[in-house]
């Protein structure tokens, strides 16, 4: 069991931007994309390339970059910034082993990288989920004069009614906006072993 050890944070950016990097000696450090709402690029895609190299930078313990990383290109660009390593959500969606319902997976698969949407900003806890009625209803609320307490009472156990009953009308079907990648439906040790390949072709292809 590795002791956890703080240190003084370093910060990274400015304004709304400012993160800091709760600077720790541990196993490793997973860096995932704010979906602050200051920022003016919800993708997450152009502040991973700036975030992770800056925290390889300010870190001594491994790196893993998350965030819109669905295939082999996605790999390389990460372990280009620096990272030893990365951490995948969506893809697995559809994999055969996952839990999600037909309908989750039916959704995911048929995504394209513009069917996404974040809800969850103004209370500090921001999530990317497909677009439905209900989470353009949430979306809506946000901007309107509803208490923290009633969005959530609203919102409380969405991802559930997604994952196992296929709710269109009362579930959150979490998914990035790699949805578009996302083809049928193999096992997840078929998953790795493709993105894995897929850098290793592209780099021999590219270096």
């Amino acid at each position: 069991r590795s002791r956890v050890q703080p240190i003084q944070p370093r910060k990274i950016g400015s304004g709304p931007e400012e993160v800091q990097v709760p600077v720790r000696r541990r196993d490793r450090l997973v860096t995932h994309p704010r979906l602050h709402r200051a920022r003016v690029d919800p993708a997450g895609q152009p502040e991973a390339r700036r975030r992770v190299p800056q925290v390889v930078d300010a870190v001594s313990v491994p790196v893993v970059a998350a965030g819109g990383i669905a295939d082999g290109r996605g790999v390389a660009a990460a372990i280009a910034l620096g990272a030893q390593g990365v951490q995948c959500g969506t893809i697995f969606v559809c994999a055969d082993e996952s839990p999600a319902c037909a309908k989750y997976k039916e959704l995911v698969a048929g995504a394209k990288d513009t069917d996404t949407i974040v809800t969850g900003r103004e209370g500090g806890a921001p999530i990317r989920s497909l677009k439905t009625k209900f989470t353009r209803k949430l979306a809506k609320l946000e901007h309107e004069e509803v208490s923290r307490e009633e969005f959530e009472r609203m919102a409380a156990g969405s991802l559930r009614k997604a994952v196992q009953d296929g709710n269109l009308e009362e579930g959150t079907f979490m998914a990035g906006q790699i949805s578009g990648l996302v083809k049928g439906d193999p096992p997840p040790s078929e998953i790795v072993e493709n993105l894995i390949a897929e850098r290793e072709q592209l780099t021999r292809d590219r270096l």
